[in-house]
C-alpha cells in the first residue's frame, strides 16, 4: 500500500510533513537561489547558503533577524 504525501506514516519515516515541506519549497523559490537540506529532524530550506526556515514535523520554522525578533516572538505560535 503507497503513502499519501503529508500523512501520519510520511512524517513519521521523514520526521517532517511533506505538505508543509512543499509549500515551504515552493515560497522559497520565489526568494532567488534556494536549496533545501535534509536534517536529522526536519528539512532546512537555505537561500544564499543562510538557513531561512525549515519543517519538524508539522510546524514550520522561521529565522527571524534581529530588528524583527520582537514583533516575531510576539502572537499566537511563535515557540521560543
Amino acid at each position: 500500500m503507497g503513502r499519501r504525501e503529508g500523512t501520519e506514516t510520511e512524517i513519521e519515516d521523514m520526521a517532517y510533513d511533506g505538505m508543509a515541506a512543499q509549500r515551504s519549497r515552493s515560497d522559497v523559490a520565489r526568494c532567488g537561489k534556494a536549496a533545501a537540506k535534509k536534517m536529522s529532524d526536519g528539512l532546512a530550506f537555505m537561500i544564499g547558503g543562510n538557513l531561512c526556515c525549515g519543517v519538524q514535523g508539522v510546524e514550520l520554522m522561521v529565522r527571524a533577524g534581529p530588528a524583527q525578533y520582537d514583533t516575531a516572538s510576539q502572537g499566537d505560535h511563535p515557540a521560543m
